[in-house]
């Protein structure tokens, strides 16, 4: 699946009083709107609750991350690691974080679902 450069948006999180450091220290996520049937199947397995579906909902928000948080900046695991993009920041990010980035995720693509060329 291909991102457009031009979709990507720069996100800075909450998290960890990030907003409050200078400009240059604060983390900074690229990250790019959710393809409506991401967007479904993140809808419909969150709104499923049955047996499987904790397992389910992991497998989603873990492939939406990965392939939608397409680079992050100034940010670091617990033992300074560089997390450089979706796929570090899935396997080494901090939960609180990953959580951040999904919410951020889903509303630029709830809104952009609504918006229409002139």
């Amino acid at each position: 699946m291909e991102i457009k450069q031009e979709d990507v948006r720069r996100y800075i999180p909450e998290w960890d009083d990030n907003r409050e450091k200078a400009e240059g220290e604060q983390i900074v996520l690229h990250i790019a709107p959710m393809t409506g049937g991401e967007l479904r199947a993140a809808y419909r397995v969150a709104l499923t609750g049955k047996g499987d579906s904790v397992e389910k909902s992991l497998e989603v928000l873990e492939r939406i991350i990965k392939t939608r948080v397409v680079r992050a900046e100034n940010c670091v695991d617990i033992l300074d690691r560089t997390i450089l993009n979706g796929e570090d920041l899935w396997s080494r990010g901090p939960q609180e974080l990953v959580d951040e980035a999904h919410a951020a995720l889903t509303e630029i693509s709830t809104l952009r679902a609504g918006l229409k060329n002139d």
